[in-house]
This record gives C-alpha cells, sequence and structure tokens, in this order.
C-alpha cells in the first residue's frame, strides 16, 4: 500500500464517524501483511520494531503465522526511524482499522487460512478475493500507460518456453539488477517477455539495458515498454512457462490463480513479505 492508501484509511474512518456510518476496512493485499501491521503491539514489545536496535531472531508469536525472520518483515517494519510520516501514518490507519465495523481482504481464504481465522477472532475478516483485476477486459484500460499486444508473439512459441518478466507499474530497480537480470536472460537462451518501462531506473534515464542486448536477443525476446500482462490471454496462454517478479500482490494472486510458477525478486516495502504468501 502506498501513503496515500493509508490516508485513506484514516480519512474514511473519521468521516464514517462523524455521519454515524458502517465503516469497511478494504485491504488490498494479503492478510499475512495485513496481520503484521495489525499486530504492531506484539512487534514493539517484542523488541522487533520501534527500537535502535531492533531483534533480528525468529518472531514465532504473531496470532495465525507461522515463524518467520524478521528480514521479511515489510520495509518500513525493519526501520529503527519510526518517527517518518509513513510510519505515523501506519500507526494512525491501523488504530483506525480496530475500530472498523468489518474488514475485506483481497486473498483467498484457502491460501491463508490460518492468518484469517486468527483475525477472526479480533473482528470481523473477510477474504473476498481474487479480485477480477486483470481477469476480466473492460473496455476501459487500467492504465494510462500505452500498451503493447504480446499475444500475436506468443503464439507460434512452444508451450512452457517463455519466461514473463515484470516489476511493476510504479517503483524502480537498481541499474545494477537490470544488468544482470539482462545477462541471465541472454545466457539462459530462453524464450521471453520482458516490461521494461521507460522509467524502470530512473525519470532521468531513458534507456538502461546494456548496449547491443535486444539485438543479441531479438530472435526469442520481446522487450515492450509496457502492458497488462496479466490479461488473461497472457499469462494463461499456453506459451507461458515462469514469471519473473517483483511480489506485487496482483502478480502473485494472478499467477497463482493461473497456474504459472513464480520466481520472486522482491524490490522494496510489503514486496519482501509477499514472497512468502507466494
Amino acid at each position: 500500500m502506498s501513503m496515500v492508501d493509508y490516508h485513506q484509511i484514516t480519512s474514511t474512518a473519521s468521516t464514517g464517524r462523524q455521519y454515524d456510518l458502517v465503516f469497511v476496512s478494504f485491504w488490498t493485499e494479503p492478510a499475512l501483511v495485513f496481520t503484521l501491521y495489525y499486530h504492531l503491539d506484539l512487534l514493539k514489545s517484542n523488541g522487533h520494531f520501534a527500537l535502535h536496535d531492533n531483534r533480528h531472531d525468529i518472531i514465532d508469536y504473531i496470532p495465525g503465522v507461522k515463524a518467520i525472520e524478521s528480514k521479511d518483515l515489510p520495509s518500513y517494519l525493519q526501520e529503527t526511524d519510526v518517527s517518518t510520516i509513513m510510519h505515523r501514518l501506519i500507526d494512525e490507519a491501523f488504530k483506525d482499522v480496530e475500530k472498523a465495523d468489518f474488514i475485506l481482504c483481497n486473498t483467498i481464504e484457502e491460501l491463508e487460512l490460518e492468518a484469517i481465522l486468527a483475525l477472526q477472532e479480533k473482528q470481523p475478516f473477510y477474504a473476498i478475493g481474487p479480485l477480477p483485476s486483470g481477469f476480466t477486459k473492460g473496455i476501459v484500460p487500467t492504465s494510462l500507460r500505452p500498451e503493447s499486444n504480446c499475444t500475436q508473439w506468443l503464439k507460434p512459441k512452444p508451450c512452457g518456453s517463455v519466461l514473463c518478466v515484470s516489476f511493476g507499474s510504479f517503483l524502480t530497480s537498481r541499474k545494477r539488477d537490470i544488468d544482470e537480470i539482462a545477462h541471465g536472460l541472454a545466457l539462459s537462451k530462453v524464450n521471453f517477455i520482458w516490461v521494461l518501462r521507460h522509467d524502470a531506473v530512473s525519470y532521468e534515464e531513458s534507456y538502461v539495458l546494456p548496449i547491443g542486448f535486444e539485438e543479441e536477443v531479438e530472435d526469442r525476446g520481446l522487450v515492450v515498454k509496457w502492458t497488462n500482462q496479466f490479461e488473461i490471454e497472457v499469462i494463461s496462454h499456453p506459451s507461458i512457462g515462469g514469471f519473473l517478479t517483483h511480489c506485487g500482490w496482483n502478480s502473485i494472486s494472478q499467477s497463482i490463480w493461473c497456474g504459472v510458477p513464480i520466481l520472486c525478486f522482491p524490490l522494496t516495502t510489503n514486496q519482501i513479505t509477499k514472497k512468502i504468501a507466494s
């Protein structure tokens, strides 16, 4: 979730109280991430959060969550400086969540049953996923970016032979990571589609691939600036054999739904935790 998402939780709660309305909290990520934020008090009291020297041992006391390592917490919960605007928004948002009449979560009950059952002991909590984003083709585009249609390129490729690579629509990657992935794809000899935004590294750097890379892989690789790769025509295409992802929750849930194996390459925030949910 972004800073705007957390702000919306708090503003929705205050509006609901003002007009005596039913307050529904909607969480767009997995229950695992939700319950870690929800139990910030436990993380604090056990020394895994909000200290200048946070503990780094196993966390095995969050209700409904199997033991996880502290390095798998969302990056905001690994930081020692918790006085930032983002940390204040998270704290305020989850204080308001505790006052919600019920909570809706974009997850699947069979996928996160233990976490969901534990949360239901605290508040009404319902799994309503996966949401239809990417599974239905609508007239209105889901992104303002101009899209590329990859289905014609995929059509002649052998079954399970294509790796899809995409790191989402917002966060940036490090240039050295882009270079390593490019070299790996070149050496692998596999077919691939790489969705690489023009601002994948920064707005100032318009071309980030190693010089000569596209010419080297032109017979088996397709690099596009943007595509809704999770439209059912693409992610469920017989030629797709795997997906290298930044672990955005839409990417993970839609790949699971379509039975596509995932290679996890989280970048930041809660993507670190979501790789566990996958």
